[in-house]
């Protein structure tokens, strides 16, 4: 064993520890107290780092990512944290809630921002909110059992996978005529989505195998 490895494998546990006791007992506390929005629902995600709101604006991508990590963690600590994941999980439905009845457009497609009560902003020209969007609810279906919320999950991958050889639509960004290419971002998200839904649905049987990039 090298001597970088053997270095990485006596401090993984205290790094471990690190990062936990930083999550658990730093940055979950600072977004669960001060990033909800109790009037409108959603939450606020431009802060400053005393936890003050600078801005009101909404970013669907960010929704969404909060909505993931309130969910997720509402799962893996459900036994160790059982009142902390009681508390993250209304704070996934503040989030989620928002999001489905806010975020989309009429074709089901997100949108990039919306106002502080959820009036779009920015067209949804970017297929990451979607991707943001569709980890959010498999993961709070799972933390919540709302069925709703798989559903509305897998239809917005499903959405995806129709315009992934054009994931911006009309909002490319490509001149066209001059040069074809191929960026590396979406095969990324779509392999890190798939990864998330396996774990989260268990989906062992192929049934989301077959997606081609």
């Amino acid at each position: 064993m090298s001597t970088s490895a053997s270095i990485l494998k006596a401090n993984a546990k205290e790094w471990q520890q690190l990062y936990k006791s930083t999550l658990l007992d730093n940055v979950m506390p600072f977004w669960s107290k001060n990033s909800p929005d109790a009037e409108f629902g959603g939450y606020f995600t431009c802060l400053d780092r005393t936890g003050k709101v600078f801005d009101t604006d909404k970013f669907v991508w960010l929704q969404a990512r909060q909505v993931y990590v309130f969910s997720k963690f509402s799962v893996i600590y459900r036994k160790e944290l059982p009142e902390q994941c009681a508390q993250w999980l209304n704070l996934a439905k503040l989030g989620a809630d928002f999001l489905a009845k806010h975020a989309k457009d009429k074709n089901g497609h997100f949108y990039f921002s919306v106002t502080r009560s959820g009036k779009p902003i920015t067209q949804p020209f970017s297929v990451f909110s979607d991707y943001f969007s569709a980890l959010a609810f498999a993961w709070y279906s799972v933390a919540s059992g709302e069925e709703w919320a798989k559903k509305l999950a897998l239809d917005t991958y499903d959405l995806i996978q129709k315009k992934k050889s054009n994931p911006k639509g009309q909002y490319n960004k490509i001149y066209p005529g001059t040069r074809t290419f191929s960026a590396l971002n979406v095969p990324m998200i779509n392999l890190n989505v798939l990864s998330e839904f396996s774990e989260a649905f268990g989906m062992t049987d192929g049934s989301i195998d077959t997606v081609k990039f």
